[in-house]
């Protein structure tokens, strides 16, 4: 074969080719015409996209609704800056020093009871634990900013243990 047959012969393939796929297109475009599927799933698509928008817009307004109702409860800076002075006074009337020169006197006393029953197989033992706890502090100032403390406790306890024998009776009484 010479080249110009060559080439006729390519030309011709591609021309039967490109012939073949245009009847083709033409044929699916008549389908989807007539199924009208083409522009109803389009339309189907656009009011779904639609709807989402119109959902999303609902959910920006009820968040924006939420975060002006957060911004109300918020605690201004004025109201924080009360609160803490409120707080800083209390802490300052509760752990002031004395004056210089002075002396303090405190006393304390608690009372504590324990009691514990322990059976063992042979006795029964009550065992009582009665604690009294007196303590006198003083304080004395020896500056205005330092001050001496000094504590005497006195403890007293008192216990008693008191034993129960375990006895076994007969099963015929």
């Amino acid at each position: 074969m010479t080249v110009k047959k060559l080439g006729v012969f390519f030309v011709s393939i591609f021309l039967v080719f490109s012939v073949a796929m245009d009847i083709r297109a033409e044929e699916e475009l008549q389908k989807k015409a007539q199924e009208g599927s083409g522009l109803s799933g389009l339309q189907e698509k656009i009011e779904k996209l639609e709807k989402d928008i119109e959902e999303l817009k609902k959910e920006t307004e009820t968040r924006r609704k939420e975060a002006e109702a957060r911004g109300k409860l918020e605690v201004t800076e004025e109201e924080k800056a009360e609160k803490e002075k409120e707080i800083l006074a209390a802490a300052d009337r509760r752990y002031t020093l004395p004056r210089r020169r002075t002396l303090g006197l405190e006393y304390n006393f608690r009372y504590s009871y324990y009691s514990v029953d322990q059976v063992t197989s042979i006795a029964i033992e009550h065992q009582k634990e009665h604690t009294l706890n007196h303590t006198l502090v003083a304080d004395y100032a020896l500056l205005d900013n330092l001050t001496i403390t000094g504590a005497l406790p006195f403890v007293y306890k008192y216990e008693t243990l008191m034993t129960v024998p375990v006895t076994k009776q007969d099963e015929n009484g």
